[in-house]
């Protein structure tokens, strides 16, 4: 069954060079955080989302910013 945010495009920025392999890795599931937390409590819906990976110095993800743009009726 899909899911009701499976139409939502999301994009991660690439991070620095040192820490962009790690974006391809974790893409699939940054995209499910973002579904699965981040869509659910808007209220509004959404075209896109676009991810900035902010990264420890081991490279380990430590937060995301979201950047999204909102369907206007």
């Amino acid at each position: 069954m899909p899911g009701k945010y499976d139409d939502v495009k999301i994009k991660v920025f690439p991070s620095p060079e040192a820490f962009r392999a790690f974006d391809t890795q974790d893409e699939d599931s940054i995209a499910e955080v973002i579904r699965s937390e981040v869509l659910p409590r808007e209220k509004a819906e959404y075209y896109s989302v676009k991810v900035d990976v902010r990264r420890k110095e081991d490279g380990k993800p430590d937060y995301l910013v979201a950047y999204m743009l909102r369907i206007y009726p």
